[in-house]
């Protein structure tokens, strides 16, 4: 199974912080909030994942988590060019990363867990 986290949106709601960086980037206790699911992930034996954000801030993500050294994973990038598309927008870019395999769809902020299969 491989693993998605969706790490983009428009950045609104807690403003002004996210005027300069990704609200998955504010910390949580003593690390960055997208460790969390990272973190998840790899405790359920996911070891491919593919982080979706925006374009303004994907280069926050690679430079922080590079290519997955860290955690003992994988790491992809995809950029979501139309946040307002919201999570569907979001999933959608998992498409050809899934390639027709099952994949753990994780809401970067939240603890919620969506198993697809495409």
């Amino acid at each position: 199974m491989k693993g998605v986290i969706l790490a983009g949106g428009m950045a609104t709601r807690l403003r002004p912080l996210t005027l300069v960086t990704n609200k998955h980037l504010l910390p949580i206790y003593n690390k960055p909030m997208i460790y969390y699911p990272l973190e998840a992930m790899k405790k359920a034996g996911i070891h491919e994942v593919l982080l979706t954000s925006s374009a303004d801030h994907s280069g926050h993500f690679a430079n922080l988590l590079g290519a997955g050294e860290f955690f003992g994973m994988k790491l992809y990038y995809a950029i979501q060019k139309n946040p307002k598309g919201g999570i569907a927008d979001a999933i959608s870019l998992a498409e050809e990363f899934a390639a027709n395999n099952r994949y753990w769809s994780y809401l970067g902020t939240i603890s919620s867990v969506m198993i697809l299969k495409t």
